[in-house]
């Protein structure tokens, strides 16, 4: 600003080296008038800079004689200032690495989640962060005093999950599992793992965030509490009315074995119709009123598909799989999906004598599972309504499950087939829920 020719030589990292103050430039006449008002005859002055940035400058002066400065005097001056660069730098380095210390050990501090780091080499528990006090009741001091302490309160039936944390430290997965609190009353935590490396890239430490789950599981538990009460009430009715259709369905055969009036028989084949499709639609509540209520679980596709097969037994249709040992994350009425998908092929399919069940990674992440017949196909007006409740020629709910079991876990399903080729059904699965073996 106020010495421009001067400031120029040092942003440019050039010394000002002016054995006369008399001797600077016209476009120094502003230094000059400066260095004249203090009576300074010689200046030498350096940029102190690293890597590029200035961070100020340094240098010498004469007030009593001028002085020639050499090339030595400019050398060891530099190399002070490169010195002095150096120190601020990791002056101002350690300072923000301190303020960003002391505002992750606040946050640490006062989070609700709990913080453990255990060193890799010796699995001495290095840091506890104080919210420990209040997850198991015990004091920091106590855990530190007591090494197996931790691996004590854990709950019999968890061990082995909390086992699995430990020798798995770049996981990315969630481990919940109970801990004998201090009170001696289990709570339920869930604990993710972060490595720690060392300079040389070996594992260093590991870090645990433990989060109180307790609560959650709670309710959990009472909401599967309250479905299997749900579940138990609904068989039993349902099992009543099925009665009771078998009632309506036997006097309707033993009326049905006198001579009867034209329109008496019509009337009996609409009552006798509309008795088997309450008993259909009975039915299918027995297998919708399970789904979502079991937690999701990992499946090997290629055994569903197997299985199904050996319970229908499709006369006169080949299945062939390809399905490069693809496993989906979703719910355990899964079996169902595709025993679905093979009684709508050997229903609806007419001309069908061949089945593909392949499987490939999905663009983007994922897999995408394709199931396609060699049979008559889906209209394409009918595309958009197949997954509908009651649409179809018989009870309408089966590719509505499909749809249903596998949505619970994010799973997709579209029918993309050629009428008159066959019917091609895609199920993409999402990446976090499908794998390749």
């Amino acid at each position: 600003g106020s010495f421009p020719w001067g400031m120029d030589q040092i942003m440019a990292g050039r010394a000002v080296c002016i054995p006369s103050v008399a001797g600077l430039p016209p476009e120094a006449a502003a230094e000059r008038a400066f260095l004249d008002k203090y009576g300074v005859l010689s200046i030498l002055l350096v940029p102190v800079a690293t890597a590029g940035e200035i961070l100020g400058v340094m240098g010498f002066d004469t007030r009593i004689q001028e002085r020639a400065w050499s090339g030595d005097d400019v050398t060891l001056l530099t190399v002070v200032g490169n010195q002095l660069a150096s120190l601020l730098v990791r002056t101002r380095t350690y300072r923000r690495f301190r303020e960003s210390e002391e505002r992750f050990r606040t946050l640490v501090e006062r989070a609700h989640d709990c913080y453990i780091r255990r060193d890799a080499a010796s699995s001495v528990i290095e840091y506890i962060s104080p919210s420990w006090g209040r997850l198991t009741g015990y004091t920091v001091e106590e855990c530190l005093d007591d090494p197996g302490l931790i691996e004590r309160s854990i709950h019999p039936d968890d061990r082995e999950v909390f086992l699995a944390m430990t020798q798995e430290p770049n996981s990315d997965r969630l481990y919940a599992f109970r801990m004998l609190r201090k009170d001696q009353r289990y709570v339920w935590v869930e604990v993710c793992t972060i490595p720690v490396y060392g300079d040389d890239g070996d594992l260093a430490a590991v870090e645990y965030t433990m989060h109180d789950i307790d609560a959650w599981k709670q309710t959990e538990a009472a909401l599967i509490e309250a479905n299997r009460k749900l579940s138990l009430m609904n068989s039993v009715i349902r099992h009543d009315i099925l009665n009771q259709v078998t009632v309506v369905l036997g006097h309707i055969a033993l009326v049905r074995d006198r001579p009867l009036d034209p329109i008496v028989a019509a009337a009996l084949d609409k009552q006798q119709a509309a008795a088997g499709i309450i008993r259909s639609q009975i039915e299918f509540t027995r297998d919708y009123q399970d789904l979502g209520a079991r937690a999701p679980k990992w499946f090997p596709v290629e055994p569903l598909v197997i299985s199904a097969a050996q319970t229908l037994r499709p006369a006169g249709i080949r299945i062939v799989t390809d399905l490069n040992g693809v496993s989906i994350y979703a719910d355990p009425l899964l079996s169902s999906a595709f025993y679905n998908l093979l009684e709508n092929a050997m229903r609806h399919g007419k001309t069908v004598n061949e089945i593909r069940v392949t499987a490939v990674p999905a663009e983007g992440g994922g897999a995408r599972i394709v199931w396609e017949d060699n049979g008559v196909g889906v209209p394409h007006e009918h595309k958009d309504r197949i997954f509908k409740r009651g649409f179809g020629s018989h009870t309408g709910f089966g590719l509505f499950l499909v749809r249903e079991i596998l949505s619970i876990t994010g799973i997709a399903i579209r029918e993309t087939g050629t009428p008159g080729e066959g019917a091609r059904f895609e199920i993409l699965a999402p990446e976090n829920g499908s794998r390749f073996t």
